[in-house]
């Protein structure tokens, strides 16, 4: 028994006839069977409109979208002949709406060109077709036969012939032909067909209403109509302008400027013209290219606009003595480029982008052209432009020359050994989550808590005193200090500079879990505090960010009761709490550092992660209060600084009572110290 599915002999050749040849394979004729086929139906029909216009027929365009979805597309130019054509012996709806490849867009007047002696006043206008904008003989009959529905109108002196369609087929053989009062044109309306399959043919048909407006708007200009923009009862009168006119409105301002340029080559045997119109403005409107009409992306007009930009401010930075690169310009100037060519290739099935040499070179010569005239005038805003391009380069050049000095700082420091001042742990470097590293001022306080905590997991990191101030700092002198260098170097996860190209910050090589300031609990302590945080701020951030970084609260006082236990308060709070209630207290020490206390007292209330109490340090990378606050602790004002804290410490209330600082003091020195006021942190701003 034979296998049907494997079968091949002559019953297996299939002929797809009529309107099958479209519906069943719409991208071998629209570029794409999904939306992009969807929207190519529509630029087929405005080809048609604009081919007309090109001829020198028609210069309004209604485009209308309908509440059912369907789209419609009148012209005024000279109507499409839809009458019995009596060479083929056919109607001139069917060989122009159904056949494949008819029209009269065949003739490409190269024995004309050949003709031409004197370019110089070279008119596309004159030579009807030259250029075409739709498929050439495709596109109706693609548009129509793709279509759900379709109704032709063509008004010629009077009158007017229509045919119906439905599913790609014409409902009647003979088209309706009436009087009619409508001026000359065509009027095209049609759905296109985005039922499921087997009936329908483009996956999605729902073409955005901005991408239809944008069409609108762009033929206002690049087509040369008057639009009339119809979203279903909504309309906007698009009015024709100039590609001038059109950049100095959308920038707002007269800072740009009109070139036109046209050039001709012989290609392949054959003469091949391109027409190119360049407005070239300030930043603010990007680019945006045209080909007879219609909108493209990129192709060989960016790759034109690339390779002129690149020439003239690498010209001007010649004339600098300054070495420019893309990124100092790119985004520097607003383009509108619409050229106009007989001979047409694209890149692609969608047919968004050509790939003509003739093209690019044209293109290219036209913006030349445009930039280099505009300079030789002394054109102020270009002016400026290439100031700013040149001042942005010399800004490059010092932070690439800079970001050499960063690297070979940064590479010492991520290559330097830990210190004698820091003293290891067996998990560190091995089980980063578990080890805990303690950055503790001064050999006093730095040894006692080496012999208290537990050297199997928390290392330490003693420090000669109080860190630098990076708040105001370089780059280049927190680096060149040694004690933060140990610090980062200890903690191996490397800084984080904003250097392109050159990977100076890695979490993964992070070497601890916790990263713990042991502090005093006196002002001493907390200032210390402030300044650590301030390397993490500057040079990891991503650790604050995490929440890797941690405070150790230390006590302040032991207090031994009568029983022979002890308890310990870390703020005067506590104490007082602890001195009000009904426990019977022997007596009570105060601690002045960590330095005095003893390794077990030391090990309960700061080192042992069961009894110890730990503030963690977790920032937002979009906290905006930061660098106010750092600012008023930090910055250059000491009456600024002195005033906030003295404020914080009374009452904010009481303070905005007082203009001056010295106002302040007299105010502090008149008030009852008994008042639960911290006289030793206003001794110490003071």
């Amino acid at each position: 028994m034979v296998d049907e599915k494997k079968k091949y002999d002559d019953s297996s050749i299939n002929l797809l006839e009529g309107e099958m040849r479209i519906r069943t394979r719409p991208e071998s004729m629209l570029g794409s069977n999904g939306l992009d086929g969807a929207k190519h139906t529509v630029i087929e029909i405005l080809g048609n409109a604009t081919d007309e216009h090109l001829s020198g027929y028609g210069d309004k365009l209604d485009i209308t979208l309908f509440e059912d979805g369907s789209i419609g597309i009148r012209d005024y130019g000279r109507g499409v002949p839809m009458g019995w054509n009596e060479k083929y012996n056919k109607w001139n709806y069917y060989l122009i709406y159904e056949e494949l490849y008819a029209g009269s867009k065949y003739d490409d007047n190269q024995e004309v060109l050949r003709s031409i002696t004197d370019w110089s006043n070279f008119d596309f206008r004159d030579y009807p077709y030259l250029i075409t904008v739709g498929l050439n003989g495709v596109g109706a009959a693609a548009t129509q036969g793709t279509s759900e529905f379709c109704r032709v109108e063509s008004y010629r002196d009077g009158v007017m012939t229509a045919m119906d369609y439905k599913d790609g087929r014409h409902c009647y053989e003979e088209p309706i032909v009436e009087a009619t009062n409508e001026p000359n044109g065509t009027f095209v309306r049609w759905k296109p067909d985005g039922r499921p399959k087997p009936l329908g043919v483009f996956s999605d048909v729902k073409i955005p209403e901005r991408w239809f407006r944008d069409l609108a708007y762009n033929q206002s200009f690049i087509g040369g109509f008057d639009v009339t923009y119809n979203n279903q009862g909504n309309i906007i009168q698009f009015p024709k302008k100039t590609l001038l006119e059109v950049l100095r409105e959308e920038l707002g301002s007269d800072r740009c400027a009109y070139g036109k340029h046209f050039a001709h080559a012989v290609e392949d045997g054959e003469i091949c013209v391109c027409e190119v119109e360049v407005a070239i403005g300030e930043k603010g409107q990007g680019t945006r290219f045209f080909h007879n009409k219609v909108a493209i992306r990129g192709g060989v007009h960016a790759d034109a606009l690339n390779t002129a930009e690149w020439q003239f401010f690498k010209d001007r930075g010649t004339e600098r003595g300054v070495k420019i690169k893309t990124v100092d310009y790119a985004g520097s100037l607003s383009v509108l480029v619409s050229s106009l060519s007989n001979k047409v290739s694209y890149r692609g099935q969608t047919k968004d982008s050509l790939d003509n040499r003739y093209v690019f070179d044209c293109v290219e010569a036209s913006i030349t052209e445009l930039l280099e005239n505009e300079w030789a005038k002394g054109t102020p805003w270009l002016v400026e432009i290439v100031e700013s391009v040149i001042e942005t380069a010399e800004n490059r050049l010092a932070v690439d020359e800079m970001s050499k000095q960063l690297k070979s700082i940064a590479k010492a420091v991520k290559n330097q050994k830990a210190s004698d001042k820091f003293k290891s742990c067996k998990t560190y470097g091995v089980d980063p989550a578990r080890t805990e590293y303690f950055i503790v001022e001064g050999d006093s306080a730095g040894n006692a808590v080496k012999n208290g905590r537990d050297p199997v997991f928390q290392c330490l990191q003693k420090l000669k005193g109080k860190s630098l101030n990076l708040y105001k700092a370089s780059i280049e002198k927190m680096l060149k200090n040694k004690e933060i260098a140990d610090i980062v170097a200890s903690i191996g996860c490397g800084i984080e500079l904003n250097i392109d190209g050159y990977k100076t910050f890695d979490i993964n090589s992070l070497k601890v879990g916790k990263i713990i300031f042991e502090t005093d609990a006196d002002i001493d302590g907390k200032h210390i505090r402030m300044l650590l945080f301030l390397i993490f701020w500057k040079l990891m951030p991503q650790l604050l960010y995490d929440g890797y970084v941690y405070i150790g609260e230390t006590p302040l006082y032991i207090v031994n009761k009568v029983d022979g236990t002890s308890l310990f308060c870390y703020t005067e709070e506590e104490l007082r709490d602890l001195q009000e209630s009904d426990v019977a207290i022997q007596n009570i020490t105060r601690f002045k550092g960590l330095g005095e206390m003893n390794s077990e007292d030391l090990w309960n209330t700061t080192l042992n992660p069961e009894t110890r109490k730990l503030t963690q340090i977790k920032i937002s990378p979009n906290d905006l209060e930061i660098d106010s606050v750092l600012e008023i602790l930090f910055g250059k004002s000491t009456d600024l600084r002195k005033k906030e804290i003295l404020g914080t410490l009374i009452g904010d209330e009481y303070a905005e009572q007082c203009e001056t600082l010295d106002e302040l003091m007299g105010y502090i020195a008149s008030l009852d110290m008994e008042d639960g006021l911290d006289v030793e942190e206003i001794e110490y701003v003071g």
